[in-house]
């Protein structure tokens, strides 16, 4: 064996040379184990730095607590005794209100689905006056707006001839309309009344007293519950969402009308969401999703082919449509698939279906609902095809 200088002459075997390296591994783990532990420690005193820091801020600032007094004087010129009840009203600052909701979907295979909503006022309220165990009612009405008429500006027209290639040419654009129905479901009235039932403000009371903090912080008050029944079903738009969701469609039973606000929706008791309200009036059909059918996937695939068309200056375009529907559950599903096809409002643009599934055609909007049972880990297809017919002189932006 070979010395070199400054080496020593003893013999190392590779067994203690893996044991030396596994105890300074070993030691190592340990060590960066340790340094974890500190470091998590410095975070977390740290932490309670900043939060006493906070506190102690919080502590040293100075508030001004205003007191009001009020003195009634009475006369009584009859020399005997009565009985006089005072209530005094007062508006005061930094108090107010918003509507809130919150629907529960409740499944019942032998009593049918119902919905359970829940009306709750959210208030705030930072007037520095303690409320403790007070009534509450909550009104629409708003006495310290002033109502004033909207300003009047000018709608200013411009107007041009046509140039030739203009006359010669029509532009046509796709576009989308929004369905003025708000809801495919029956009114059980014949007349809606409007958001204040005529202008007439509306007064909600609460189910029992309530003792709100005056720290500014909202706080949920219960108003009333209604359970209604409804209609759910599976839906899917494919040209919007590759996913499908689930909806209740019901007609509003409560004693007073559903303000606009939000609205938190429950399966059951799991939490699937938020979801915005708008006004809805006694009798007056609406419609919930409460979020997302896990099971169910579409795919859809659009292809465009010209058709060439002889003695004839109209261009034909064939438009074929492919849904593929997944049921990935292990659950037989009923899903109802809306596709769209396009509406013309001019006669230099002529749309004729083709072909579409059994057992549906399209209504006057346009929308074709396909309305279909899916049994487990089953997949199905669909195919809408549909020609799109146009003038020589039109531009179609499609």
């Amino acid at each position: 064996m070979q010395l070199y200088r400054g080496h020593s002459d003893a013999t190392c075997e590779p067994e203690q040379w893996l044991a030396s390296l596994s105890k300074l591994g070993e030691e190592l783990d340990a060590l960066c184990d340790a340094k974890a532990d500190a470091q998590h420690k410095l975070d977390e005193a740290r932490r309670e730095v900043e939060r006493a820091s906070t506190l102690l801020s919080q502590a040293l600032q100075v508030t001004r607590e205003v007191e009001a007094a009020v003195e009634v004087q009475l006369e009584n010129h009859t020399g005997e005794e009565l009985e006089v009840r005072v209530e005094l009203r007062y508006f005061t600052a930094c108090a107010l209100w918003r509507p809130s909701h919150r629907a529960r979907l409740i499944r019942d295979e032998d009593a049918g689905d119902s919905i359970e909503i829940e009306t709750l006022a959210t208030i705030w309220q930072h007037t520095g006056e303690k409320w403790k165990d007070i009534p509450c009612s909550f009104s629409t009405a708003r006495p310290t707006q002033a109502a004033k008429p909207p300003l009047i500006q000018d709608d200013v027209l411009n107007t041009r001839p046509k140039t030739e290639e203009e006359r010669r040419t029509i532009q046509v654009e796709a576009r989308d309309v929004d369905i003025s129905t708000a809801s495919s479901g029956k009114r059980t009235v014949e007349e809606m009344p409007g958001v204040d039932d005529g202008g007439e403000p509306l007064k909600l009371q609460a189910e029992k007293p309530v003792s709100p903090p005056s720290t500014g912080r909202p706080v949920h008050v219960p108003i009333s519950i209604t359970t209604i029944p409804c209609e759910v079903e599976t839906i899917a738009y494919p040209e919007l969402s590759p996913v499908a969701h689930l909806r209740a469609k019901a007609n509003w039973e409560g004693a007073h009308p559903l303000l606009a606000g939000p609205m938190a929706l429950l399966r059951g008791d799991e939490l699937v969401g938020k979801a915005p309200l708008g006004f809805v009036s006694p009798g007056e059909a609406f419609e919930i999703g409460f979020g997302v059918e896990a099971g169910i996937r579409i795919k859809r695939i659009v292809r465009d082919k010209d058709i060439p068309r002889k003695l004839t200056r109209w261009t034909r375009t064939e438009r074929t449509v492919e849904l593929h529907v997944s049921n990935m559950s292990g659950e037989k599903r009923n899903v109802s698939i809306i596709e769209r096809l396009p509406v013309s409002e001019i006669e230099q643009v002529v749309i004729e279906p083709t072909e579409l599934p059994a057992s549906t055609s399209p209504d006057e909007d346009g929308f074709l609902k396909i309305a279909r049972d899916l049994g487990p880990r089953a997949t199905d297809e669909y195919r809408v095809v549909y020609h799109i017919d146009k003038a020589h002189n039109v531009n179609l932006n499609f």
